[in-house]
């Protein structure tokens, strides 16, 4: 059907879980972030992403956001919500890609800074988190949690977690 998938993951392959906050090793509420600067004209249909759940099944949500802050980090205080998808998240161990696609599709205009950003509900009883690897990144992975006090989005790697790359990709 001729779509691009754009990515900034260099493997699309979960090899294990993410960082996320949690307390006495179950999670509390987080928000995961990858921002794709500077789009041109196009239309998105899903969105694939790695996901880990060692507790029991979950409802998370995938936010679709136009970023209006420039740079790479993604603020809060640009965003405006393009879509949300309400999406499963096996437990049990799940570690693994889940999609979600958009019907009707997508629009992005040519310049929009679009964040892809997963929501994920405090676990009852596990840890939950993306599904990451280690082999390349083109942009950074972000966490926020108002529970563990950050409230808008620091990188993986800014503190302390290099090496953890959130598989994500879009069509």
């Amino acid at each position: 059907d001729g779509a691009v998938v754009s990515s900034q993951s260099t493997d699309m392959t979960p090899a294990g879980n993410g960082v996320s906050c949690a307390a006495s090793g179950i999670t509390t509420a987080n928000q995961f972030a990858r921002k794709y600067e500077n789009l041109s004209a196009q239309t998105i249909g899903c969105t694939d992403f790695g996901a880990f759940n060692s507790g029991s099944s979950m409802l998370a949500n995938m936010n679709v956001i136009n970023d209006s802050t420039p740079g790479p980090d993604p603020s809060v205080a640009g965003f405006a919500q393009i879509d949300t998808r309400q999406v499963f998240i096996a437990g049990g161990g799940f570690l693994g890609l889940v999609t979600v696609s958009f019907d009707p599709l997508l629009d992005v205009t040519d310049g929009m800074n679009v964040v892809f950003e997963m929501d994920m509900p405090a676990s009852a009883d596990g840890f939950a988190s993306t599904g990451v690897n280690d082999l390349g990144e083109t942009a950074l992975t972000y966490i926020r949690s108002d529970e563990c006090g950050i409230a808008d989005y620091v990188s993986y790697e800014s503190i302390g977690f290099s090496g953890y790359h959130w598989c994500h990709d879009f069509t």
